[in-house]
């Protein structure tokens, strides 16, 4: 979103907003988090942030939690655990 355009009826504000289609997305409800640094979402097959371009993974660090590979290694959990 961006901007405000214009106001409807009611006096609220109506915003322009494009469609960013990078296939990625939340994969579960309530699974995105907008911050000052950027919009943050769980995808299947990670996390991602975005700031209205194509989305970018950012947890490599804890990347075996969702390949489901259970056999972490000790400095993967000692990473996940600072979390």
């Amino acid at each position: 979103m961006f901007g405000q355009e214009s106001t409807d009826g009611t006096g609220g504000p109506i915003f322009n907003f494009r469609a960013v289609e990078m296939g990625k997305g939340c994969a579960f409800l309530r699974a995105a988090c907008a911050t000052p640094a950027g919009v943050f979402f769980v995808a299947k097959d990670g996390v991602y942030v975005t700031t209205g371009g194509p989305p970018r993974c950012v947890s490599d660090d804890i990347a075996p939690l969702f390949s489901q590979d259970l056999s972490l290694g000790s400095s993967t959990l000692s990473r996940v655990n600072a979390l």
